[in-house]
């Protein structure tokens, strides 16, 4: 190790007698994330996680679970799409794992729950800041295909395709054809290991009046904005 690298760590040993490094992660936590807010400036993204209104007091009360740890949640998930998550990925485990958010809300996930829902889907706007979470993946493409890339790398997820992850059609100008790359790379997805604190959650947005009242009615606090925003629906 260098001088510098003792500043932030040491050598360990096993029972075995081998030695190797072991690193003072608060220490390197102060070094790395001015870094890596730094990289945060550098792309403009917003995060969506989208959800049925029944969950939402429970998710202001305990925040947002991984798919393995949540129960008792009003399912707004595509069964056949689910079960793809649930294969290890290399490195990174299963995709159940995490809690996932969207870059770009108006994507084919919305538009199918919508339909299903009407207006009872609402869209939790969360800080960009969760990105420093430890282990946190992002995806360029829906992470569910098996031809999506996954990276923990933030300065790799600044160089998406973000015209792309934030378009607001899959469909090709004129002909309507469905452009089957464009719909997955508007599922680009944030994956944030284990949970999310409702901390996080900076805003509430809904398609309508109608269904904003009944999120304001639901909230015991005005700690969180409710927004109607149609923009972000279809």
């Amino acid at each position: 190790m260098t001088d510098e690298g003792h500043k932030y760590g040491g050598y360990l040993f096993t029972d075995n007698g081998e030695k190797y490094i072991g690193w003072n992660k608060a220490l390197l936590d102060k070094k790395i994330n001015p870094i890596v807010s730094g990289i945060i400036k550098r792309f403009d993204f917003r995060l969506y996680h989208l959800t049925h209104i029944l969950n939402l007091k429970p998710i202001l009360s305990q925040g947002l679970k991984c798919h393995n740890d949540a129960s008792g949640y009003k399912d707004i998930s595509n069964l056949k799409v689910n079960k793809r998550r649930e294969r290890e990925r290399k490195s990174f485990g299963s995709l159940h794992e995490y809690v996932p958010l969207y870059f770009n809300s108006r994507n084919a996930m919305l538009y199918q729950t919508c339909k299903q829902f009407n207006g009872k889907i609402i869209i939790l706007e969360i800080n960009r800041e969760i990105v420093k979470k430890d282990y946190t993946v992002f995806s360029q493409g829906n992470a569910a295909r098996w031809d999506s890339s996954l990276t923990r790398c933030k300065i790799k997820a600044a160089s998406f395709d973000w015209d792309k992850i934030c378009s607001r059609t899959w469909a090709e100008i004129g002909s309507g054809v469905i452009n089957v790359e464009q719909k997955s790379m508007m599922m680009s997805e944030c994956l944030v290991f284990k949970s999310i604190s409702s901390s996080y959650i900076k805003g509430i947005h809904c398609k309508d009046i109608s269904t904003a009242n009944k999120v304001s009615e639901l909230i015991e606090t005005s700690i969180h904005e409710v927004q109607v925003s149609p923009e972000l629906y279809f």
